[in-house]
């Protein structure tokens, strides 16, 4: 784990579990970072136009229109709400940014990365702004224009929150803290990690159920399916498939994290804290099933 001054980079929140989420699965939610990448790149332009005003009384420039365009379309006032100066438009631009909700920063990041004028530097360093830090959001080209869309659905969001909840309430202390750790490794663009560490939370799950599983899962289901609460052998088999892609010489383990080089981006590394998540959390709830 990263610190700071002796801190983990892990709110409180975080490292009770309360906020177990990781960035890019909070929707309604834009981090700090991505405020300050999304700032810089605005206030380099801004600051730019400042010196050109103040040298020759020159306001020609990218920023006095975009900031026109979101009072008439966004904020649906007059196009000189705004002193036509660039630091009035510092002001406003920098309030929006740092301050405002996360819709009113996305929606003015659209408006610029849309916007005609805007310098393909700006652009370039705002859609590198959604690379650098990771959020719930991402940049896609539609009909030729940059669109800004959730990562996954509020319903995957809603779904591994519940899987993570039965997790620290009912599952053992290991999967906990590998989900915790997942979460942060995202946090930290450590994709790699975040992938081992959601596999590590169904293996201290398979090894609660049954000692045996802790290279394969195949027991730990074999024992839920002696207790009578796994119940049907193709859904067994099918859990067995999601394990072995995850743990064997073949499957995503192999293939991504033992390599000098491994190849896991930022989705791969969701998709895999979800499903892990959710996994783990079915194997707690039939486990629970069996010594009830």
């Amino acid at each position: 784990m990263k610190k700071i001054k002796g801190l983990y980079r892990q709110t409180f929140s975080q490292r009770e579990g309360k906020d177990p989420l990781p960035e890019p699965m909070r929707l309604e939610h834009v981090s700090e970072d991505f405020r300050n990448l999304v700032w810089l790149a605005v206030d380099k332009i801004i600051k730019e136009e400042i010196r050109n005003f103040r040298m020759y009384g020159n306001t020609e420039g990218p920023i006095p229109d975009i900031v026109s365009d979101y009072t008439v379309r966004v904020l649906h006032d007059s196009h000189d709400r705004i002193d036509d100066e660039p630091s009035e438009h510092q002001k406003f631009l920098k309030k929006i940014i740092l301050e405002g909700s996360y819709d009113k920063v996305l929606t003015l990041v659209e408006l610029i990365l849309c916007h005609n004028l805007c310098p393909q530097r700006l652009r370039k360093d705002l859609e590198n702004a959604f690379k650098e830090v990771p959020i719930a959001y991402a940049v896609q080209t539609v009909n030729g224009l940059p669109t800004i869309f959730p990562r996954s659905s509020e319903e995957s969001g809603t779904a591994t929150q519940q899987a993570i909840e039965t997790i620290e309430q009912k599952g053992p202390a290991g999967a906990k803290t590998h989900l915790r750790d997942a979460a942060e490794a995202i946090n930290e663009q450590r994709y790699a990690d975040a992938v081992r560490e959601s596999i590590h939370a169904v293996e201290s799950v398979a090894r609660t159920i049954d000692p045996k599983a802790s290279k394969t899962l195949r027991p730990a289901l074999r024992s839920l399916e002696a207790g009578g609460v796994l119940k049907h052998p193709a859904f067994q088999e099918a859990c067995i498939k999601l394990y072995k892609y995850t743990s064997d010489e073949n499957g995503i383990r192999h293939a991504l994290l033992d390599e000098g080089a491994p190849d896991v981006d930022l989705d791969d590394a969701v998709f895999m804290f979800g499903a892990c998540a959710s996994f783990a959390a079915y194997l707690v709830n039939r486990h629970k099933q069996l010594t009830t």
